[in-house]
């Protein structure tokens, strides 16, 4: 009898990706019933990037040291060429940041109070807003239209940007996509 031979590892790892960018290209190209992308790929990249930089169209977005001192990070944005550096916001406590609909969101976290937010402003810095505080650890955060959705010790919560109306949607769950 003939020995059947295996597939290379490699090749096989190299169908695998193809199908994945394949299927990855399908979601965010893929369109709605009106004709426009069903997925804004900015978002979503910025959601899978751990938070600590964000980038729309214009500039990024990033959290780091504050003049040279680890300990402190600000909110910092930048054009694509690395010039016209602008601080956005003083608060040395937001070490997340996302962009979504035109607005940059952050999380905070006061390690001296137990004290955790999340807050909303302009790009440029403006009508900086704090949506959320609580003592619990917030995990995750995502906006959802007119409403705020955050995950703390497994709880994933929902509330409007003003800050009220917040209802726990769903116990016992480690993470979250929206």
């Amino acid at each position: 009898k003939g020995k059947r031979k295996k597939g290379s590892p490699l090749l096989i790892a190299l169908i695998c990706m193809a199908v994945v960018a394949l299927a990855a290209a399908a979601c965010i190209f893929g369109k709605g019933e009106t004709g426009k992308p069903v997925l804004d790929v900015t978002a979503q990249n910025n959601f899978n990037n751990g938070g600590i930089f964000a980038y729309d169209e214009n500039r990024l977005y990033f959290v780091a040291p504050y003049e040279g001192k680890e300990a402190e990070t600000c909110l910092y944005s930048t054009d694509y060429d690395g010039n016209d550096k602008k601080k956005l916001s003083d608060n040395k406590k937001i070490h997340k940041v996302r962009v979504l609909d035109g607005k940059l969101l952050y999380m905070t976290f006061d390690k001296d109070n137990d004290v955790n937010t999340v807050g909303m402003m302009n790009p440029d810095g403006s009508e900086d807003t704090t949506i959320v505080t609580t003592a619990d650890e917030i995990t995750a955060f995502d906006k959802d239209g007119d409403e705020i959705l955050y995950l703390t010790n497994d709880v994933l919560h929902s509330c409007s940007l003003q800050g009220d109306h917040d209802t726990i949607i769903v116990s016992d769950i480690e993470s979250f996509i929206n």
